[in-house]
C-alpha cells in the first residue's frame, strides 16, 4: 500500500472470463506471461496500492484460487461471479466482500497485464481530491473495433459510453475508447449497482451504465473525470496473438529494467527474462539465453549464447559457457560450466569448478577445485576438492530399484571411460585407472585397476583369427 491517499482504496479484479478465443483447455487468466500467470500482473498492481484486493472468478474458479492464491496468499480474497452476466455482475458479487470502512473503489480488467501502476495511482489520486464517484482511464485507438466508445458532450465532457455492439452511426468512428479501469466512491457503488438492467443486445449488465445513473440525478459533484493512457498499457488479450505481443512487451520491460541496474543485456530482442529472476550489477547476458523461475545471478557472472537457465543460483564471477541447461542447481563463484553442460535439480558446485562440454550432473555435490571436463555423468555422488574426472566416466547410481550414492574424497583422479558402481567410498589421494569398472571401495592412496586381462591374437594375412592362443 502506497501513501496515506490510498489507506481506504479497495480494489476489484475481475478476472472470471473464460477466454474462448485462445482456443485453450487451461482458463486465459492462467496463460503465462514472463513466468507469471497472466492474472498475476493487474492483481500486482491491485495489491500494491491497496487495502484490500477482491480477485472475481468464475469458470475454473477452483483453478484461479489455487494458482493465483499461492503467489498472494492472504492478501487477496476470492469471490465467485456464478454466471457470466457481465461486469457490473462481477462488481457485485465483490462487493459482499468488501471492507466496509473502504472510500474508494479501482475496479480493473485481469487481462491488462501492461497497465502500469503509476496510471492506476493517478487516477486513484484524480477521484479522491475531486470526490467525484467516477473517473476512468481512456485511450486513442486506431482501429477502435471492440471496444466502448467515450462519447462526450459539447463541453468535453463524459456523457456515456457505448459498448462496441450497442453503437451506431458515428459512434463507430469515435477513436476515444474505454480501458475498462475505474475508481468509484464505495458509497456510489453500493447504492446504484443494483439498479443497472440488462436492457441490451448481449443481455448483460455493463458497469459502464453507472455513468448514466450518475448523470441523469444530476451530476452535483461535477462531470465525471478520466485521464488518457497509451494505447498499448491498456491491450487486453484475446487471442494467441495478442498473448504473444503482451509477452515480448513485459519481457522488454523486465529487460530494460535490469540494464538501468547496470546488467549488459547484449541483444534485448532475443533474450527472455521472468518475473522472479534477480541479477547483479556488471553480470553479463548474451543473446538467445532464457532466465526463468527464481534464478539468481551474481556480480559480474557472465551466461552465454542459448543457456537457458531455470531456479538457479550462480554466484559471483561465474560463467556459463553457451548451450547449458542449469535447473534448480547452484553455481559457486568463478565456476565455469559448459559449453552443452546439464546441471539437473540438486546440482551444487563450489567455487572455482569446471564443468565441460557434454558432462551431466545431477543431485550431486562438487567441492572446489574439481574438474570434470567433457563426456561424464555424475549422479548422486559428492566429490571432494581438486578432484579430476576424466571423459566418458560415469557413476551408475542405479540399480534398477534404489539410487545409491558415491562419495569420492579429496585430490582423486578417475581416469577416462571409468564405471563407477555405487554404493562406493573412494578415498584420498588414489588413482582410478582408465577403461576400469569400480566396484569396491578404495582406501586412500590406492590405485584402483578393475579391468580384464587384455588378450592379444595375431590375425593371418585375410584378417581371420589364429586359432591359437598368443
Amino acid at each position: 500500500m502506497e501513501g496515506e491517499i490510498m489507506m481506504k482504496l479497495a480494489s476489484i479484479v475481475l478476472c472470471a472470463g473464460m477466454g474462448s478465443r485462445l482456443k485453450s483447455a487451461k482458463s486465459k487468466i492462467l496463460h503465462e506471461l514472463c513466468g507469471r500467470p497472466m492474472g498475476y500482473w493487474a492483481i500486482k498492481n491491485a495489491v500494491d496500492i491497496s487495502h484490500e484486493t477482491i480477485v472475481v472468478v468464475g469458470h475454473q474458479a477452483l483453478e484461479h484460487e489455487r494458482v493465483l492464491g499461492a503467489y498472494f496468499q492472504d492478501t487477496i480474497k476470492f469471490a465467485h461471479q456464478k454466471e457470466p452476466d457481465g461486469t457490473a455482475g462481477a462488481v457485485k458479487a465483490a462487493l459482499k466482500l468488501l471492507d466496509p470502512s473502504c472510500t474508494s473503489v479501482l475496479v480493473l480488467c485481469g487481462d491488462t497485464a501492461l497497465l502500469r501502476k503509476e496510471s492506476l495511482l493517478k487516477l486513484v489520486t484524480i477521484q479522491s481530491k475531486s470526490h467525484i464517484p467516477i473517473a476512468l482511464l481512456t485511450a486513442q485507438a486506431k482501429n477502435p473495433q471492440g471496444y466502448g466508445r467515450i462519447i462526450r458532450n459539447e463541453s468535453e465532457h463524459i456523457a456515456k459510453i457505448v459498448e462496441e455492439k450497442e453503437t451506431s452511426g458515428l459512434e463507430k468512428e469515435i477513436r476515444e475508447v474505454n480501458t475498462g479501469v475505474y475508481v468509484f466512491d464505495a458509497d456510489f457503488l453500493r447504492e446504484n449497482i443494483n439498479k443497472i438492467n440488462n436492457k441490451n443486445t448481449k443481455k448483460e449488465y455493463y458497469l459502464t451504465d453507472l455513468i448514466e445513473l450518475y448523470l441523469n440525478k444530476g451530476p452535483k459533484h461535477g462531470p465525471v473525470e478520466s485521464f488518457e493512457i497509451n494505447f498499448e498499457e491498456m491491450l487486453g488479450i484475446n487471442d494467441r496473438v495478442q498473448l504473444a505481443h503482451v509477452q515480448n512487451a513485459l519481457n522488454q520491460r523486465l529487460l530494460e529494467y535490469w540494464m538501468l541496474e547496470g546488467v549488459s543485456i547484449l541483444d534485448p530482442r532475443n533474450t527472455y527474462i521472468e518475473e522472479g529472476v534477480s541479477l547483479s550489477k556488471d553480470c553479463v547476458i548474451y543473446p538467445g539465453v532464457h532466465l526463468r523461475g527464481c534464478t539468481q545471478i551474481g556480480e559480474g557472472a557472465v551466461i552465454e549464447n542459448g543457456s537457458i537457465i531455470i531456479d538457479t543460483v550462480i554466484e559471483k564471477h561465474a560463467h556459463v559457457f553457451p548451450y547449458s541447461w542449469c535447473e534448480r542447481a547452484f553455481i559457486g563463484e568463478s565456476t565455469q560450466v559448459g559449453p552443452f553442460a546439464r546441471l539437473r535439480n540438486g546440482s551444487y558446485l563450489e567455487k572455482n569448478v569446471k564443468v565441460g562440454n557434454f558432462v551431466e550432473i545431477k543431485q550431486s555435490h562438487l567441492k572446489s577445485g574439481t574438474k570434470a571436463g567433457h563426456l561424464a555423468y555424475i549422479g548422486d555422488a559428492k566429490l571432494g576438492e581438486n578432484c579430476n574426472v576424466g571423459a566418458g566416466a560415469i557413476t551408475c547410481n542405479y540399480d534398477g530399484k534404489n539410487k545409491h550414492e558415491t562419495l569420492v574424497e579429496d585430490n582423486v583422479f578417475i581416469g577416462s571411460n571409468t564405471t563407477l558402481i555405487a554404493p562406493l567410498v573412494i578415498g584420498r589421494e588414489s588413482y582410478i585407472a582408465g577403461g576400469s569398472v569400480v566396484s569396491q571401495d578404495v582406501p586412500n592412496n590406492n590405485l584402483a585397476i578393475g579391468r580384464g586381462h587384455q588378450v592379444n591374437k595375431p590375425l593371418r594375412k585375410n584378417g581371420s583369427i589364429e586359432k591359437r592362443l598368443p
